[in-house]
């Protein structure tokens, strides 16, 4: 894939807007300030002054996770609440940023390694990554019909 970032931040905020999330980017927060969801209104903050600007599409990706998912207002009554909240929103934005990475590649060069390098995707999260890449490209599906 040779989407430049800003492309493909512009696409991703344009999938936000297509499905009803409001956006609002800034340069007021500082580099380390994560961009975040104000849950009441179903707007997405992103810091585009975040450290490491290869973050910023799956930031995106996270948090229209968050509106599309229909999660509350930041009160969590226990850590385990937040995250799940945070599991499902991280399941459901690397779902959104799937088909960038895929759509150019058939299977034999499609690498969950360089995906979560490329969008910068936390370690923890290549179990995810690898099951929702072969769910892609139908791998599920053709296992389950073997049997």
């Amino acid at each position: 894939m040779q989407i430049k970032d800003d492309e493909l931040e512009q696409s991703l905020l344009n999938y936000a807007f297509d499905h009803k999330v409001r956006y609002k980017l800034t340069t007021e927060l500082t580099p380390y300030a994560p961009s975040f969801t104000e849950m009441q209104t179903g707007t997405i903050v992103i810091n585009m002054n975040w450290h490491d600007s290869a973050e910023i599409p799956f930031q995106i990706a996270h948090e229209t996770a968050h509106v599309l998912n229909g999660d509350k207002p930041l009160y969590f009554p226990t850590e385990v609440s937040k995250s799940k909240i945070e599991i499902k929103a991280n399941i459901r934005g690397i779902e959104i940023l799937m088909p960038y990475y895929c759509a150019h590649r058939t299977e034999e060069y499609a690498d969950p390694v360089q995906f979560c390098h490329f969008f910068r995707i936390p370690s923890h999260l290549f179990d995810v990554v690898d099951s929702k890449m072969k769910e892609y490209y139908g791998y599920n599906d053709i296992q389950a019909g073997m049997h």
